[in-house]
């Protein structure tokens, strides 16, 4: 009975072997399958179910109103301390009446004109020039800078004021002489009152000649410095006796200079202020008790007495040889004033050395007020004290390519 039980056991274990031959398990699952082998099945795809989208409702067109959110005003910006102010600096005028204007010089050929409260007004063209009448400063409704009419940037042509008078020269030079020739002469208005070609002659002042408004009239004084003269001599030479020319413009003669030893000036617009003493230096006589007044027909009238002088005239103004002046009062030794018809006064007015021509169309000063105009970062208007009532960067600055004068250093 033992053989065919063992028989029939070894046929079975004979067809499970063949079954693990072929490499597929009883179950059907292959436990040495690879990545690579298929799947043994591959479920059915199965459709998602149908589902109706819900309905939406359209957007609507218009956004609801909604309300602004309150925003507050932004704060008020605090000024830096750090950062320097510029502009005007004081409540009021930064420079007092009777001036208008301020002009500030600036880059190249710009100047800039601010009225009294520091607002640009206006500009101008002209060239910086030693000669010409006004530089950059406080001017007069009717200023005149850098031969420049400030009100209306009209040019004008070069000028110089003595006394109540216009006057224009022109330079000449020979082998023999050198100095200056009037060629024409103006009231305060610029009126021509005469002129080289209105005379028909030549007007030679020298280089120490001038004219004197004196008696209605006037003196056209020409001269020159000997410079060679003993000590004992003014060096003063007459080039011709000084003409006399009438209101109207006309030639009316000459006049004897003898008798008045050096004419000096004119007081008043009436008599002559001369002098017979040896000092010949200008402000040796403006200093001293020197001086005589004179008609202008010769008589002596007063004597030891000191203009004070209002104005001052040289053709030449870098010798001041022969310097011209004109005055409206006088002082004796003793301390006593007089005025133009040599009447005592008690004291002397304020603008007694005040010439309102010159006020008329030049630079104004003031005793409260300076215009500072030749720093370096700013420019403008300071105080008795030093203190910036206006201020701004200084234009000349505006260019960093240097002028002819700053390269000095390099020359040879």
């Amino acid at each position: 009975m033992k053989r065919p039980l063992a028989f029939i056991l070894l046929l079975c274990l004979a067809s499970c072997c063949a079954c693990v031959g072929q490499g597929v398990s009883p179950s059907g699952f292959d436990p040495f399958g690879r990545s690579t082998h298929a799947p043994f099945f591959t479920p059915e795809a199965t459709a998602a179910p149908e589902t109706e989208a819900p309905a939406t409702e359209a957007p609507a067109t218009e956004a609801p109103a909604t309300e602004a959110p309150a925003t507050e005003a932004p704060a008020e910006l605090t000024p830096n301390p750090f950062l320097p102010r510029i502009g005007r600096l004081c409540d009021g005028p930064i420079f007092p009446e009777p001036a208008k204007y301020l002009v500030i010089s600036g880059e190249s050929d710009n100047f800039y004109v601010y009225d009294n409260m520091g607002e640009l007004i206006e500009t101008f063209h002209a060239v910086e020039d030693d000669f010409a009448w006004g530089y950059a400063g406080f001017f007069g409704p009717e200023g005149i800078c850098e031969n420049v009419r400030i009100a209306t940037g009209e040019r004008v042509e070069p000028f110089d004021i003595f006394d109540d008078m216009v006057l224009r020269t022109s330079w000449y030079s020979d082998d023999n002489s050198w100095g200056y020739k009037l060629t024409g002469l103006y009231n305060e208005d610029f009126g021509e009152v005469f002129s080289a070609e209105s005379l028909g002659r030549e007007l030679e002042l020298g280089e120490a000649g001038g004219v004197l408004h004196v008696d209605g009239k006037y003196l056209v004084i020409g001269r020159r410095m000997d410079w060679d003269a003993d000590d004992d001599s003014d060096g003063l030479h007459y080039v011709a006796e000084p003409l006399l020319i009438d209101a109207e413009g006309r030639l009316t003669g000459t006049v004897d200079p003898a008798p008045f030893g050096r004419m000096f000036g004119v007081l008043g617009g009436k008599y002559l202020i001369c002098s017979h003493s040896e000092r010949f230096e200008p402000w040796e006589l403006l200093d001293g008790y020197l001086c005589e007044i004179f008609t202008l027909d010769g008589q002596l009238v007063r004597q030891g007495v000191k203009p004070i002088a209002y104005s001052t005239y040289s053709a030449d103004e870098e010798l001041s040889a022969g310097m011209l002046i004109a005055a409206n009062y006088v002082e004796d030794e003793q301390g006593n004033f007089y005025d133009a018809d040599l009447e005592p006064v008690s004291e002397l007015p304020a603008d007694a050395a005040v010439n309102p021509v010159r006020e008329r169309y030049g630079n104004l000063q003031f005793d409260d007020r300076d215009y500072y105009g030749w720093g370096n970062v700013y420019v403008g208007v300071k105080d008795s004290e030093g203190n910036w009532l206006f201020r701004i960067y200084n234009p000349k600055l505006a260019s960093d390519a240097p002028g002819e004068d700053e390269y000095w250093m390099f020359d040879d």
